[in-house]
């Protein structure tokens, strides 16, 4: 069928519109062909017409309902609605009629994953492993099925062996780093890192990820650079989550400053002990806040960075105006003195 080609070769270019119509048209020609109701529903799923893809599917299963590949449609669309019961049920049922259909393998093993459900994951991917031992994707799910139970000899294996089958795999590429990173093996992790963000420039999370290494190996400087180019190129700056990754590993409260928490934590217990040291307590922490505010006004939200700029400003206040008016009390002690005789 020509128009099934067409639809194919459209599809796999990413335009998903065009294999629509050549779906379309195909499904005109031969309206019992299921595996065109099967590639329509995807061409309609990758454009974010779910409601009209799961009609699709319906409308197979109508036809016949044996067709795996129609559950796992189902299942993914049922994904997208968050019906996570539905789309296990869904993968299940097309593993039942196709135990090597290597969509549902890939589908299940990633759903049971994403509920932390790790052993069940990892046992559905080593099965897709081994009817399909050339699939980088099988690899990919069950390199972080492993990551996530901290298996890393396991993880490291399969995440190595998808970049090596597949060698234009940013996210495996990246996930490999990202295990590394775990372990402290930074030089490493720097190398697929870069890969990944060489594979995929417009990408602010492998950008953010070589931040990190940056961070970690002391050299704040060039992870602030690195965001600064980017944002400017892009037009995005660090958002919440990204931030708080980043102060994590970078000052005010990474390796070089890791001191201000045991110190602020020191100076509340000794400002219970001794009240007297409180504006001391107050002072530092009103520092600490501003010192926080400018990161974050120059790297991330600037609502965030005004609010921790105007509290630690506050705080700072506490102790210069106690220490203001006691000088102000001791200076004017001798006047209300002479008054009072």
């Amino acid at each position: 069928m020509k128009n099934l080609k067409d639809g194919d070769d459209q599809f796999s270019k990413g335009n998903w519109a065009e294999a629509e119509v050549a779906y379309r048209r195909a499904l005109e020609e031969d309206p019992q062909n299921i595996h065109v109701y099967v590639q329509l529903a995807k061409a309609l799923e990758e454009q974010a017409k779910y409601e009209e893809a799961r009609r699709i599917c319906l409308e197979a299963l109508d036809l016949d309902d044996t067709w795996a590949d129609v559950h796992v449609n189902l299942g993914r669309l049922a994904l997208r609605s968050r019906d996570l019961r539905t789309a296990e049920k869904a993968f299940r049922r097309a593993l039942e009629l196709d135990s090597r259909n290597e969509r549902a393998h890939l589908a299940l093993g990633g759903l049971l994953t994403g509920r932390r459900m790790y052993h069940e994951a990892i046992k559905v991917l080593k099965e897709g492993r081994r009817i399909y031992p050339q699939s980088a994707k099988m690899a990919y799910n069950l390199g972080l099925a492993y990551q996530y139970l901290r298996e890393y000899d396991k993880a490291y294996a399969h995440l190595k062996n998808a970049v090596d089958m597949e060698p234009n795999y940013p996210e495996a590429a990246c996930n490999l780093g990202v295990l590394l990173t775990e372990q402290k093996k930074y030089l490493e992790a720097r190398a697929y890192f870069e890969k990944a963000a060489a594979l995929k420039p417009d990408s602010f999370n492998y950008q953010l990820a070589l931040g990190m290494i940056d961070a970690k190996e002391g050299h704040v400087k060039e992870a602030r650079r690195r965001f600064r180019e980017f944002a400017d190129k892009s037009g995005r700056s660090l958002t919440r989550k990204q931030m708080a990754r980043f102060f994590v590993t970078a000052p005010p409260l990474g390796r070089k400053a890791r001191w201000i928490i045991p110190l602020v934590l020191i100076m509340g217990v000794l400002t219970l002990a001794i009240p007297i040291i409180s504006p001391l307590t107050f002072a530092g922490a009103g520092a600490v806040l501003i010192w926080v505010s400018f990161e974050w006004l120059w790297y991330g939200s600037k609502r965030i960075g005004a609010v921790l700029f105007a509290a630690g400003a506050l705080l700072l206040s506490i102790p210069v105006l106690t220490i203001l008016i006691f000088a102000i009390f001791v200076l004017s002690t001798p006047v209300w003195v002479k008054l009072l005789h």
